[in-house]
Parts: structure tokens; sequence; C-alpha cells
């Protein structure tokens, strides 16, 4: 509250947004009110004229929250109508369709060797490596990990052929983990977070 030549100034923080306002009152005259009873009688006008603002745009708000939820119950019960209209198409379709089931369905043993048969005549027979395919028969656990190694030059070519090498092997998955247990640490690497908590 500063004071000037009569003339008193006083800043009121308004709640929404921050803004500020000024009021600037004269002094009253002798026998009048005192000077902190106009502030604060124009100080709750403000208060008032502020919070009926606020009563009405919550007012606003709740008015379109309103709308917004009649919006989405239509929409909801219209999918329903929707769906109970396609459900009994469906139904329809579903009893027309044959109860058999073919019988290459019905086989259930179809066998690795099968699929990769098939795989093999669509994507073209590749002979592996005679030295990786060699490397693999023998479940030599170093021996495919240093082979590709010397020959990173033909890398393209050694992954075409090294899932057809491992086939050859009489234990293809036991080879593939002991060459991992050779690269990979055999203790779990802890790391070391920045943030503790």
């Amino acid at each position: 509250m500063g004071s000037e030549s009569g003339v008193c100034t006083f800043v009121c923080a308004v709640p929404d947004g921050g803004l500020r306002m000024c009021l600037r009152l004269q002094r009253p005259k002798r026998g009048g009110r005192g000077l902190v009873e106009v502030a604060m009688k124009r100080g709750g006008i403000l208060l008032a004229e502020q919070e009926a603002a606020v009563v009405t745009k919550e007012q606003a708000l709740s008015d379109r929250l309103q709308v917004l939820k009649a919006a989405a119950v239509l929409a909801v019960i219209e999918a329903r109508k929707k769906h109970k209209e396609a459900f009994p198409v469906l139904q329809n379709k579903i009893s027309s369709l044959p109860n058999e089931v073919p019988n290459h369905a019905r086989d259930g043993n179809i066998t690795i060797n099968k699929l990769s048969n098939l795989v093999e005549a669509f994507t073209g027979k590749v002979k592996p490596l005679p030295q990786l395919k060699k490397l693999c028969e023998q479940m030599d656990l170093k021996g495919p990990v240093k082979f590709i190694a010397e020959n990173r030059k033909i890398l393209p070519t050694i992954r075409e052929e090294l899932p057809h090498a491992l086939r050859s092997a009489c234990e293809p998955t036991h080879l593939v983990l002991d060459c991992f247990r050779g690269i990979l640490p055999s203790e779990p690497i802890q790391l070391k977070s920045k943030f503790k908590g």
C-alpha cells in the first residue's frame, strides 16, 4: 500500500490468471468512511464478480460435459444396434460352413522335417559350405564361431548357409547354446543406475 498526496494504491491478485488490479482511492473527507473500509468494500465487489465469473465458467463446462456424455451414450447405443443386426447374419454364415475338417488339418503329425522341406521348396535349396557343415556335424564348439570370424568377407553367404549347416548337427540347439557360452559372460552383468530410488 503506497500513498502519495492523499491517494492510496492497493494491489490485488486476481485468482484466475494472476492479473493484478490497482485501486486508487482518494482520502475521504472528514467524517466519511475510512480508507481501508472503502478498499475492503471495493475488494469485496471485485471478489464477488470473480466468483460469479468462475461459477459461470463451471456451469458452461458442466453443460459441455453433459453434451459429451450424451453423445457418448448415443454412440454406444448405435454400436450395440449395429452389433445386434450383424450378429444373426454372422451366425447364419457360421452355421452354413461345412462341419468337416480337411484331412491335412486332421493329421497332427506334421514334423519339423516336413516343414523344412516346404520352406526349402519355396526358397530354393541351399548347400552349406563344406567346412561349415563339417564343423557343425562334429559338434565343434569353437569351430563355427572361429570360421565366421575368419571369413567375414563372405558373411552374407554364411548368414544364408548357417541354418542349413546347423541342421546337419546331431543336436543343433546344444551346439548353438554351447557356442554362445564361449562368447557371452558367464556372470550376469549388473548395471548401475544413475538414479537412486
